[in-house]
């Protein structure tokens, strides 16, 4: 299935090449019009015919060579089209080219109908580009502007539309025999049937979501990176959204309290740092040890409490949630920053389209 947004690069490139027919007939006719008024008209006598051309409307044209003698006395032949219901020897009238007695300036055929075909392709593709790009039709409803949300009023969509989004979270697949709420793939199916202790989050997921408790937190790391290697394509625009899941484990940090919440761009820093990207910085050998910890696949940190200079001297709880597709921005890790529900050592990610306070008056 195209992307709505390999859709609209397909209408604009459309339009270009129409732009482009438009312009290349545009430059043919001229070229016909100045040679023809700048030529010499002259009588031909058709040679030879060579063969006959009978269109559907039963028009018979002819096609072969002519000669004709030029101001000067020189002869000529050219051949082509002679024309319909000729014969040989018969008399048809020729223009050629003052400059060059050898070329005859004969109308392009294709000229009556390229441009209708280029100004169609241009209005047709450039139309609907153009309300693509600019009337948002088609576009994506979650915008993931975070930050313009504040946890409480969040927390008031949620509890007021958590009905009416209940569906949502329930997967087509009746035969897992867990309840599927956020679209469980095999990886993740086979950790929770070996009794993982993510799945205290998954079964618990809506009763987490409920929380009045709302933070902004970071993406530390997926935990296991060939997971996330694998469904790199699942996170572009180019799958059926219907169809493909993205559900992975992921360690993410958040504060207890609202400062995070107006300075995210440190919360992006701290979890950037405790990924691995420590350059520059003095690091301890509890920092390293806390690193290698989260970076280990097999980490599973709830509610984890830590505060040094690697997290800016703040106080910040590092914590693994489920990390699903209905909860991505656009089906992306958007700036790595996601709003999360807390309910004691536990948190969820809250879906995308509660960020989008606009889309509700869709319900």
């Amino acid at each position: 299935m195209k992307s709505t947004k390999g859709f609209k690069i397909g209408l604009w490139i459309g339009a270009v090449v129409g732009v482009f027919v438009l312009i290349w007939t545009i430059f043919l006719s001229v070229d016909y019009s100045n040679k023809k008024s700048n030529g010499v008209e002259v009588q031909a006598t058709i040679e030879q015919i060579e063969y006959t051309k009978r269109t559907r409307k039963g028009i018979v044209s002819q096609y072969g060579t002519a000669s004709y003698t030029d101001n000067n006395g020189g002869i000529h032949y050219f051949n082509g089209f002679l024309g319909n219901y000729v014969n040989v020897g018969d008399k048809i009238s020729v223009i050629y080219e003052k400059d060059n007695p050898d070329s005859v300036v004969r109308e392009n055929e294709a000229l009556t109908w390229m441009p209708w075909l280029a100004v169609g392709i241009i209005v047709f593709c450039g139309g609907g580009a153009l309300l693509l790009t600019f009337f948002g039709v088609g576009k994506k409803s979650v915008h993931c502007e975070h930050q313009n949300v504040s946890p409480a009023e969040l927390a008031r969509v949620i509890n007021e539309y958590m009905p009416q989004t209940r569906q949502k979270f329930i997967s087509e697949r009746s035969k897992n025999k867990h309840t599927d709420k956020l679209g469980c793939d095999t990886v993740l199916q086979t950790m929770l049937d070996r009794g993982d202790s993510l799945k205290q989050i998954y079964d618990n997921y809506q009763t987490i979501l409920s929380s009045d408790d709302i933070r902004l937190g970071a993406v530390v790391s997926v935990t296991d990176r060939d997971i996330y290697a694998q469904m790199k394509d699942i996170m572009s625009d180019d799958i059926d959204s219907g169809r493909a899941r993205f559900t992975v484990p992921a360690i993410m940090v958040y504060g207890t309290d609202d400062y995070f919440n107006s300075h995210p761009e440190e919360l992006m820093a701290i979890a950037d740092r405790l990924s691995g990207n420590c350059y520059g910085l003095n690091v301890n050998q509890h920092d390293s040890e806390l690193i290698s910890y989260v970076l280990n696949n097999n980490s599973r940190p709830f509610g984890m409490r830590y505060q040094s200079e690697l997290t800016f001297g703040h106080n910040v709880i590092l914590s693994t949630v489920i990390l699903s597709k209905p909860a991505l921005c656009n089906k992306k890790l958007c700036n790595k920053l996601l709003y999360l529900a807390v309910q004691g050592q536990y948190a969820a990610v809250i879906p995308a389209w509660y960020y989008s306070l606009w889309e509700l008056s869709a319900f």
